[in-house]
């Protein structure tokens, strides 16, 4: 799953929203990015509920699958150069 926040402030609190629901976050290539592994596609819906109900706004959702880009800075920590 791929999240753009409206606000790159409130990244640590989405972060942790999607930690919480999907069990695993963390950030994309642009600070406002943020990707999730979905194992259940049940659990998307209360996740953006939870986003929500936190004041989150999101300016983009997808559900895609990983890029090269996510993967590498997934395994590293950093982002491809």
């Amino acid at each position: 799953m791929h999240l753009k926040l409206v606000d790159v402030a409130q990244r640590a609190a989405a972060e942790a929203i999607l930690k919480s629901v999907l069990g695993e976050a963390h950030g994309g290539s642009e600070p406002e990015d943020l990707n999730a592994k979905v194992t259940r596609e049940d659990l998307v819906p209360q996740a953006l509920a939870q986003l929500s109900a936190g004041g989150i706004g999101i300016a983009e959702f997808a559900l895609t699958q990983p890029s090269l880009d996510d993967v590498f800075l997934a395994i590293t920590g950093k982002p491809a150069q």
